[in-house]
């Protein structure tokens, strides 16, 4: 029997942001992310803007120090802080993906988030939009509070890759899979779908592939619709 399925990713693809960064400010804000390392994380931000770091290594990069950042941290006071901090960021989510999650599962489609930030920086956005089934960068814990070891970084092409590969073994030939994604960094999945959708123009790189590909781009993902 035919399935659908819909593979989204999420920080520059459901809402404007990036949920492991700006929730790691709201943390130093909150005097909850150690301030030193606070320092480094906020370099190695600039030095990727800057063009000194490329994608993959920042990616590495940040993930760690992310990490070094919350260390020794309770997870349930960073959970309800994760909570406190969605409160007024919820409504950044884009236009487009109520009404799409809506026709989504009016089909019946099986919707997968898979994303290089954290569970707990985006938690409850996806709980608030019924997603239940994500993949995300995962902080060892122990005894309740957070270590300084990533236990997977997904934020990494490699990461994501060894994700992808496992969730699309799952499917079968007849099944039908959308991807919606917004960087090249989603291109393990993106190239693998049946119907790809990038959403925005920032990335050039993907913007050029999607357009010799044919596959949808869109614009202004707070008004465009996305009609499957």
């Amino acid at each position: 029997m035919k399935k659908t399925f819909a593979i989204f990713d999420v920080d520059k693809t459901m809402f404007p942001g990036y949920s492991i960064i700006d929730f790691a400010g709201y943390l130093a804000q909150c005097n909850r992310f150690k301030i030193e390392e606070w320092k480094e994380f906020e370099k190695l931000i600039g030095e990727y803007k800057k063009g000194v770091l490329g994608y993959n290594d920042f990616a590495v990069l940040i993930v760690d120090s992310y990490a070094r950042g919350i260390v020794g941290q309770s997870v349930d006071d960073i959970n309800n802080l994760s909570e406190n901090f969605w409160q007024g960021r919820i409504k950044t989510v884009y236009g487009y993906v109520k009404p799409l999650l809506n026709q989504l599962k009016k089909i019946k489609a099986k919707i997968i988030v898979v994303s290089g930030s954290t569970k707990e920086s985006m938690w409850p956005m996806l709980n608030a939009l019924n997603i239940n089934q994500y993949y995300c960068t995962a902080i060892d814990e122990d005894n309740g509070r957070f270590l300084s070891k990533v236990n997977m970084n997904i934020a990494s092409h490699e990461g994501k890759s060894k994700i992808i590969i496992k969730i699309f073994e799952q499917f079968d030939s007849k099944d039908f899979v959308y991807g919606f994604g917004d960087s090249v960094a989603d291109l393990s999945f993106l190239e693998l779908s049946n119907q790809s959708i990038v959403i925005g123009d920032h990335d050039k790189e993907l913007i050029e592939l999607a357009q010799r590909e044919h596959w949808r781009i869109i614009l202004d993902p707070e008004n465009e619709r996305v009609i499957l």
